[in-house]
């Protein structure tokens, strides 16, 4: 079993709690994040750009168009591919990268990182680093 994700999208996973999204795109978070949890050893292919995440988007089916093109999560995904030494087009252990950011990632820098999201600010995702 194979997962494509970019960077970024491990921020996310670790705070998914299924709120906000339509439901094909609920659907897809819900399964990947599961499938996921229950098995760590799951191989995660790092991508630029759009990954098994993204397919079920509301504005990518809708527009065409990702909003995880624009320029901020961009950056964030190089602050998290930096962070942890993650190379794209490399696979690694979902659990494995998980522990690696549970260790490394501080609340401070996930606030930082991540105040402009729309999920951050509804308050969806502000406790996935608490200490």
């Amino acid at each position: 079993m194979q997962i494509s994700l970019r960077p970024h999208h491990l921020l996310c996973l670790k705070g998914y709690r299924g709120f906000n999204y339509n439901t094909t795109h609920k659907t897809n978070w819900g399964l990947i994040s599961n499938l996921l949890k229950e098995y760590p050893e799951a191989d995660i292919l790092i991508v630029k750009g759009q990954d098994d995440l993204c397919k079920k988007c509301p504005a990518q089916l809708i527009n065409k168009q990702s909003r995880c093109r624009e320029t901020a999560v961009d950056n964030l995904d190089s602050n998290v591919q930096n962070l942890l030494k993650l190379a794209a087009g490399k696979i690694y252990k979902y659990g494995d990268i998980m522990k690696d950011l549970e260790s490394q990632m501080t609340q401070e820098q996930h606030r930082t990182w991540c105040s402009f999201c729309a999920w951050w600010k509804k308050g969806l995702c502000k406790d996935s680093f608490k200490k």
